[in-house]
């Protein structure tokens, strides 16, 4: 019906012009008269038989505003499918001629689109694969944060003034230029230390059934954006006095920490899976750099439509870690702002990568079967939880169904890389090895 134009703008951004005929769209306007006609109840004529210039004056303007809007709509959705245009944002209509009496209709859409990516040389690309050894004091440090975490808190009987290392009930209240902004009970508080921003410092020499006042200045930069720059008043109460049992590094230490036989069991548990999570980390290691390597070498823009989405679903992923630090709502507009501007150059690089994957993809003749693409899903589920009916309706949806096989394509791509990489393993030193404290 329509006559279409595709003028490449530049790489990522492609023009439509879309010029539908004047019959076509006289027949259009005819016909929706046509169909208010039937339905219009006007007083002094039969139904179905009001004269068109009576139905022009009642809503002439309404239905070839309808018209031209359907037109448009169903003639750039049939442009795109001829054309084999996939677009990656929404288009921008401008209209050049809007149809008066007997003329055809014409506008343009611009549109981005995935810019074709034409991948260089990917096999043999020299990468360090660094492998970091595990040794005793590793085991060590891990045992160590182990049995820490396993702590317990016994009443301290003996004294009801408090002092460093003591863990402390409290009740307390917090204000901000004169308004509550956050309260607690029953909390408990690690007595002592440096660090004047942290509670515990101000609580030193309180007698339980006391409490004491203080101030904190918190920094502009403080991580809670619900306290940076402001001064907060602490009202606190001490109700009860404790300290940390830490149990030792026994064989009942380790049956009940982990169900082990006897600690000599769970020293070479806790070794084969430090080990195992040094391979992963060599290995993702291997991913990155082949990435960047990747990336280096083949430059090319990219739709800011893809990259303003990729750094949107960064933000989104960052507030929801933040779990109880997440800001107010009355803040997160400003902090997703902020957020967004800072993780666009990362998110840009992402979508570049995933691009060249794909490419790789589509070089090497690599697919994911529909089979494939639904054990995938199955084991998502599985590893789920209570989530796992939540995840089944989200992956319902085809355009999730095909997010996940564009995921899998680019994991057997950079899989692909992998293979004709020239991958040479250096033996890094452990961590902690040689640190006072450990061992």
């Amino acid at each position: 019906m329509a006559n279409v134009q595709v003028e490449t703008v530049d790489a990522v951004h492609r023009r439509l012009v879309i010029e539908i005929p004047a019959d076509a769209v006289t027949q259009e306007i005819d016909q929706a008269f046509g169909e208010f006609r039937r339905s219009a109840n006007v007083p002094g004529f039969r139904r179905g038989k009001v004269p068109r210039r009576v139905l022009e004056r009642m809503a002439g303007d309404r239905l070839r505003a309808e018209v031209l809007e359907r037109l448009v709509q169903d003639s750039y959705l049939e442009a795109l499918r001829d054309e084999n245009i996939e677009p990656v944002s929404h288009p921008e209509i401008t209209t050049e001629s809007a149809a008066q009496s007997g003329e055809p209709l014409r506008y343009s859409a611009t549109v981005e689109v995935k810019p074709e990516v034409s991948v260089g040389r990917y096999d043999g690309i020299a990468v360090e694969r660094p492998l970091r050894s595990v040794v005793d004091e590793d085991v060590d440090s891990y045992l160590e944060q182990a049995r820490q975490s396993a702590a317990r808190v016994e009443p301290i009987e003996d004294r009801t003034v408090a002092e460093a290392e003591d863990v402390a009930t409290v009740d307390y209240e917090a204000t901000a230029d004169g308004a509550m902004i956050g309260k607690g009970d029953d909390r408990l508080v690690q007595v002592g230390g440096d660090d004047q921003l942290e509670m515990g410092a101000h609580l030193g020499g309180v007698a339980v059934g006391s409490s004491t006042e203080f101030t904190v200045e918190y920094p502009e930069d403080f991580a809670s954006a619900e306290l940076a720059g402001k001064t907060v008043s602490f009202n606190v109460s001490v109700k009860k006095l404790g300290q940390r049992v830490v149990p030792p590094l026994d064989d009942d230490f380790a049956k009940s920490y982990g169900g082990f036989e006897d600690l000599a069991q769970m020293r070479d548990k806790v070794r084969e899976e430090l080990e195992a999570q040094a391979m992963r980390s060599a290995d993702g290691a291997v991913r990155s750099a082949l990435i960047e390597s990747l990336l280096r070498e083949n430059e090319f823009d990219v739709p800011q439509t893809m990259v303003e989405r990729r750094a949107e679903g960064m933000v989104n992923e960052f507030l929801s870690s933040m779990g109880a630090r997440r800001p107010p709502a009355s803040q997160e507009r400003e902090v997703r702002a902020k957020l967004q501007e800072e993780m666009e150059p990362r998110a840009r690089q992402q979508v570049r990568a995933n691009l060249l994957l794909e490419a790789i993809a589509d070089s090497e003749g690599l697919e994911v079967s529909e089979e494939e693409i639904a054990a995938e899903i199955d084991n998502h589920i599985a590893h789920a939880g209570p989530s796992g009916e939540q995840l089944r309706s989200l992956y319902a949806d085809p355009s999730t169904r095909i997010g996940l096989r564009l995921q899998m394509l680019r994991e057997r791509a950079l899989d692909r890389v992998i293979e004709k990489a020239n991958v040479r393993t250096v033996e890094e030193k452990s961590s902690v090895a040689g640190t006072p404290g450990n061992g």
